[in-house]
């Protein structure tokens, strides 16, 4: 199976197994799938709406969005079948929430795009306060998830201990050839 990461303005379609991975803050990424022919994406955006002038717009929804449902469409899926699962838009960053709703905003964007073109959200994870690592199966529409960073019920001892033990349980593992940074 062929792992892609992507990141902010990044987007993966494949008619093969494929798993695509990324990591989400307020940013949302739209996982959409046909799953009667196994074509399959993600998209990861910042922003809702568009910009046609931008070096990247597709770090922008409606840019995102509507590449995402072009590709997948080009592979052989098609509109009636698509099945959609979103993720992210937490409030991760240190603003002042009453006035930034860039999360909300994401989310809102997403939600009613879809609906508007009526593909059936079929899951989601949208909102909270702690980032996210997502995985998704092109072929299957499987998304995986993992919240990580702490909540404010963890003391800070507990976090320090689990650290400790993370470290402790890689010292025995060989090195890895090749690091990823994104």
């Amino acid at each position: 199976m062929k792992l892609v990461r992507i990141q902010t303005g990044g987007l993966y379609v494949s008619a093969e197994h494929a798993l695509v991975r990324t990591v989400l803050g307020s940013c949302v990424a739209a996982c959409v799938f046909d799953p009667e022919v196994g074509v399959g994406g993600m998209n990861h955006f910042m922003l809702p709406g568009g910009c046609d002038s931008c070096s990247m717009p597709s770090r922008y929804g409606a840019h995102a969005m509507d590449e995402l449902l072009s590709k997948i469409i080009a592979l052989g899926g098609k509109r009636a079948r698509l099945r959609a699962k979103l993720f992210g838009a937490a409030h991760v960053l240190k603003l002042d929430a009453k006035r930034i709703q860039v999360p909300y905003a994401n989310a809102k964007f997403a939600r009613e795009y879809l609906a508007e073109a009526h593909i059936p959200l079929v899951g989601h994870q949208l909102g909270g306060s702690r980032p996210l690592d997502v995985s998704f199966e092109t072929h299957t529409g499987a998304a995986r998830v993992r919240a990580f960073g702490w909540d404010s019920r963890d003391s800070r001892d507990e976090i320090l201990r689990r650290e400790a033990a993370f470290a402790e349980s890689l010292r025995d593992q060989p090195p890895k050839s090749v690091v990823t940074v994104f």
